[in-house]
């Protein structure tokens, strides 16, 4: 498959080994590398980031406000002379962290994207439930709903 820059969600640790092993990239960013995190609970994963064809990825971050800081993962790239925010995030599951914690941490990526300026490209899994494939809306939420921000 052609590709220049992958962004990665629920990567594990054994899979990341496999991706350093079977991947020649340039760069690579793996959340609980970059930001020295250990991996927590049953299934652990977090975000990774890898680059090839001479796209360097550059300043490594983290998102604002993210209650699973494992689950977001930022950095540039340069195209020419344009820098081009990058960005890979999973949403927290509701069932296993609470809608709380997944409405949060959808506040925490939807503030990186506002807080960035310029091109910014998203790879994300939102872990939404919503049957619908249609590109708007089957319904709006009322200001009630607790999911109104993933909706």
């Amino acid at each position: 498959m052609a590709w220049d820059i992958i962004l990665l969600q629920e990567v594990t640790v054994n899979m990341w080994d496999a991706i350093r092993a079977e991947i020649s990239g340039d760069t690579y960013f793996y959340a609980y590398e970059a930001f020295g995190l250990a991996p927590e609970g049953r299934m652990p994963h977090c975000a990774a980031l890898v680059s090839r064809n001479g796209f360097r990825l550059e300043r490594p971050g983290q998102f604002p406000n993210l209650p699973r800081t494992e689950l977001g993962l930022a950095a540039i790239t340069h195209v020419g002379n344009t820098e081009i925010a990058l960005a890979s995030w999973h949403a927290p599951n509701a069932s296993g962290d609470g809608v709380d914690v997944k409405m949060a941490g959808y506040r925490g990526f939807v503030d990186w994207i506002n807080s960035t300026q310029g091109t910014v490209i998203t790879g994300f899994d939102s872990n939404h439930w919503e049957r619908w494939i249609k590109l708007e809306p089957q319904y709006f939420s009322d200001s009630n709903d607790p999911f109104l921000l993933e909706n």
